[in-house]
């Protein structure tokens, strides 16, 4: 699809998209939406809904791994060098994750999104692929620290499940629930005290 003269870039009009089809999926709920309507929203042509995403399911995964509060998780992920240390990577990873739910306008838009998938069994198995995609970017990363000898030979994929879990649940109730007892600390404290305890079971001996 060519570019119009000063009109959005590839990525900045799928970006669009994926705003505007975020809006109509909690509006709508996954089922009612349609392509269609997600188009007329966004300004641009059915075909071009279809040029950046294979199908409604597609453009509903891209929507989710989008406005996962995990999403800033997977990105400090990609991001990392190989030779980093991972006190240096969670440590950034926490404190992303905490950023993103304390900062962002968006999770009310991804508990919509979430409530809809829970009610649809497509929608469901859409946002177990996405979630999936960011559990293989940390337990790749895991894997790879294993194979460097820096971590213990434990199954990689479990232990993205428990890191993601237990991070996710202890920053969840600090910004969502605004539990008094985990609002006392500063991020910096909570990455501490988090990382030292993951690294405390991952970490191999010297």
């Amino acid at each position: 699809m060519a570019r119009p003269a000063n009109g959005p870039s590839g990525e900045e009009r799928r970006r669009q998209i994926i705003g505007v089809a975020a809006r109509v999926f909690a509006d709508k709920g996954y089922t009612d939406a349609t392509t269609k309507d997600i188009a007329a929203e966004a300004g641009v042509t059915h075909a071009a809904i279809y040029h950046y995403f294979r199908d409604k399911r597609a453009l509903f995964e891209a929507v989710l791994v989008t406005y996962s509060p995990l999403s800033g998780v997977a990105a400090v992920v990609r991001t990392a060098e190989a030779d980093e240390e991972p006190r240096a990577v969670l440590t950034r990873l926490t404190l992303a994750m905490i950023d993103r739910l304390e900062t962002s306008d968006e999770l009310p838009v991804f508990q919509l999104l979430m409530s809809e998938a829970l009610r649809d069994p497509d929608a469901t198995a859409v946002a177990r692929t996405a979630r999936r995609q960011l559990m293989d970017t940390l337990a790749a990363y895991l894997h790879a620290q294993q194979a460097r000898g820096r971590l213990r030979p434990l199954d990689p994929e479990l232990a993205a499940q428990f890191v993601l879990g237990s991070l996710a649940h202890c920053v969840l109730r600090r910004t969502v629930s605004g539990d008094p007892a985990l609002l006392r600390y500063t991020p910096e404290q909570i990455a501490t005290a988090f990382v030292e305890m993951v690294l405390g079971g991952l970490q191999a001996p010297p």
